[in-house]
């Protein structure tokens, strides 16, 4: 699978804006990602949520951030996270912090847990 990246001798350059992070090339090609080979690149106004049924859109919301997490806890964030193999990817609209689940869970309907961070819009 190509991707649509231009290749400087040291490093693939992809156009638009993308939030690239560790990641795998299974799990970067289930949330539509582009895999350098090392690492999964996460369009900055990618739509919808992790694995398939789209919906919604980041784009005119500041992007994209990845954040620690776990994949059980990014899904769970649907439709506003996609795992990378490694990260969450969320809107940089949400404010990312240390915390635990159920307090994160408290905060509701804002909080979202990672699976390592509490996210607030």
């Amino acid at each position: 699978f190509m991707i649509s990246g231009k290749w400087t001798g040291s490093q693939c350059c992809l156009s638009g804006n993308y939030e690239c992070t560790s990641g795998t090339e299974s799990d970067c090609f289930m949330i539509s990602g582009k895999w350098t080979g090392k690492k999964c690149c996460v369009e900055s106004s990618y739509s919808g949520n992790s694995y398939g049924s789209y919906s919604g859109s980041y784009s005119g919301h500041g992007g994209t951030q990845c954040v620690d997490g776990t994949q059980s806890g990014c899904f769970m964030m649907t439709p506003s996270g996609k795992w990378t193999g490694s990260k969450c990817c969320v809107p940089r609209t949400y404010s990312c912090v240390s915390g635990d689940a159920s307090s994160c869970f408290m905060m509701n309907p804002t909080g979202k847990w990672t699976g390592s961070l509490c996210c607030m819009e």
